[in-house]
């Protein structure tokens, strides 16, 4: 966690294996001692730990090796080293699984990070591991002269590896740590925090935003501190119980609301959707196991940097949705997350993992029990997504399992504005209005879906000016733009540009008024009105021009065939 722990161990292995080599095969035992190298491997555990716990368990090897490189390195400065092959087999063993274990740990870690160092010490294990062997097998063997080119090309490659891990390791070590710019406010609430002797996090979806050169929308803090006394914390502020019971705490700051939230293991999931109980740990561990994809199971701090403890920014890299944990756990406890990961998969343009999208299908019926406003909410934000349609045309069985009604769209709807009446009217082709109601939409929405999807296939425009007014007069300009939006670019600049013209296509549109035909000698009632929209259509299908006189004379001409 600590990076700059981390970054120090990094130089103090790559130190270490400059000692090894020097002393392996160049026997400069007076100068650079192979124990000293594993001193300073050794000491560089603890910090490579904070990231990879692992490593800790690589401590009784590497004074094992500290061990017996000192004793050799004594007795060489008194006598021969005595031949004892074996020993130096198992000692070769050792050093084998000690040096593969740390550096698959270094690399897991690079990895972790979305370094591309994590590739480069993986090559250099490998090749670790082959030297490591032959070396050892020609530690129990009496070399024959006619060995030494094999001994010098050993020598070579060793050199080509220390050279290489070596350079790959500072230069990581180097590598500058992602640095997020948070607000004034949220900064204050961290400090606060950590002044009263709690650890606090920035976590979730800001996280994954600003690694993706996002602006978060939402800033959400999890601390070691209890609710009562995340309250005590901030007693000069307003604070607003959220949701105590599951451990969040809303802070009022200068008009700045952020949500504090104690680190939590979930209770059991009766419902599918909510745990029926939450047991507070001062854990950060335990409080990111509960999350539902690693994308979302990261937190940041100023001085630590980024905690990723499930692989969240290598999936960021890969663009992957994955669950933390066991997939069809995570979904059986909120079903919900189901549509959430089709909705991240949408709107970020990432592959679902397979394990996760499997257990998706296994447990897409859990989806029916999950409230319609639920799912109204999360299948919006799927739809606006730029990528919508490839997650509606690979996942439709599990969308039509949770919105009744939904079907293949026609066309790409990816590639139709963002505008949501638009797209739910092309996935709900049939009974738009009846289906859009179940999942609670709203009664502007449905209209609008409801009139797009019976519109969908309109033919071409050929009297686009005439067309388009009459289109305006019978639906409305919100209607017509998302229509001839739909329809393509050039259909809506034709638009655009005939609103710029002031169109008449509504009777408050007329260059003529109902004072104006009572003058006329029109009686005021049903007559004036019926007047109006005969004196509209006439405009309309330009039969006569949108001008006083013109429309007195219609209205004249209309009151003597009466």
């Amino acid at each position: 966690m600590g990076s700059n722990n981390y970054k120090d161990a990094l130089k103090k292995i790559a130190w270490g294996y400059v000692f090894l080599y020097f002393d392996l095969n160049l026997g400069l035992i007076d100068i650079l001692p192979a124990w000293v190298g594993y001193i300073l491997i050794q000491r560089a555990l603890d910090g490579v730990a904070e990231r990879e716990p692992s490593a800790k368990l690589l401590n009784p090897f590497a004074f094992v090796l500290i061990t017996v490189e000192l004793i050799r390195w004594v007795i060489l400065w008194f006598a021969e080293e005595p031949a004892l092959p074996w020993i130096s087999v198992l000692t070769g063993i050792i050093g084998l699984y000690f040096h593969f274990q740390l550096l698959t740990n270094l690399a897991d870690t690079a990895t972790k990070d979305c370094s591309a160092y994590g590739r480069k010490i993986r090559f250099y294990r490998t090749l670790q591991v082959l030297l490591v062997t032959v070396l050892t097998m020609m530690d129990m063997t009496i070399i024959p002269a006619t060995w030494e080119p094999v001994t010098w090309g050993v020598l070579l490659a060793t050199a080509v590896l220390i050279i290489g891990l070596v350079w790959t390791l500072f230069s990581y070590a180097k590598e500058p740590d992602f640095q997020m710019e948070i607000p004034e406010h949220v900064q204050y609430i961290l400090n606060t925090l950590n002044k009263a002797d709690h650890e606090a996090y920035i976590v979730g979806g800001c996280v994954r935003d600003a690694l993706m050169g996002k602006e978060p929308n939402d800033w959400d803090v999890c601390t070691s501190a209890l609710p009562e006394e995340t309250k005590t914390a901030f007693s000069g502020w307003q604070t607003v119980d959220t949701g105590l019971k599951h451990g969040t705490v809303t802070v009022l700051l200068e008009g700045n609301p952020v949500e504090i939230t104690t680190y939590r293991i979930d209770g059991e999931y009766e419902d599918g959707r909510h745990p029926k109980a939450v047991e507070f740990t001062r854990s950060l561990r335990e409080d990111l196991a509960r999350r539902d994809f690693t994308i979302n199971a990261m937190a940041y701090h100023p001085d630590k940097g980024i905690i990723d403890l499930y692989g969240g920014r290598d999936d960021l890299h890969r663009g992957y949705i994955r669950c933390v944990g066991e997939p069809r756990k995570r979904f059986q406890e909120d079903a919900l997350r189901i549509m959430r990961g089709l909705r991240f998969a949408a709107t970020l343009n990432f592959a679902i993992e397979s394990e996760t999208a499997d257990a998706m299908y296994l447990e897409k019926e859990r989806l029916q029990d999950i409230s319609k406003e639920r799912i109204n909410a999360e299948l919006s934000k799927l739809l606006m997504g730029d990528h919508a349609d490839q997650i509606v045309r690979q996942y439709i069985d599990i969308l039509e399992t949770a919105a009744e009604g939904m079907q293949l769209p026609q066309a790409d709807i990816s590639a139709f504005p963002p505008a949501l009446a638009i797209r739910l009217a092309e996935v709900f082709p049939k009974d738009t209005g009846r289906y859009l109601r179940l999942l609670k939409y709203d009664g502007n929405t449905i209209r609008w879906s409801r009139v797009l999807s019976r519109l969908r296939n309109t033919p071409a425009l050929t009297d686009p000016k005439k067309e388009m007014v009459k289109f305006l007069h019978k639906h409305g300009e919100t209607i017509t733009a998302m229509h001839y939006a739909r329809a393509g670019k050039e259909e809506l600049a034709t638009l655009g540009w005939l609103l710029e013209q002031n169109p008449c296509y509504r009777v408050q549109d007329l260059d003529i008024g109902g004072h104006d035909l009572i003058e006329a000698g029109i009686n005021p009632g049903p007559a004036l009105g019926y007047t109006l929209n005969y004196l509209l259509d006439l405009v309309i299908e330009e039969e006569i021009p949108n001008e006083k006189n013109a429309l007195l004379q219609a209205a004249k001409e209309a009151m003597k065939n009466e």
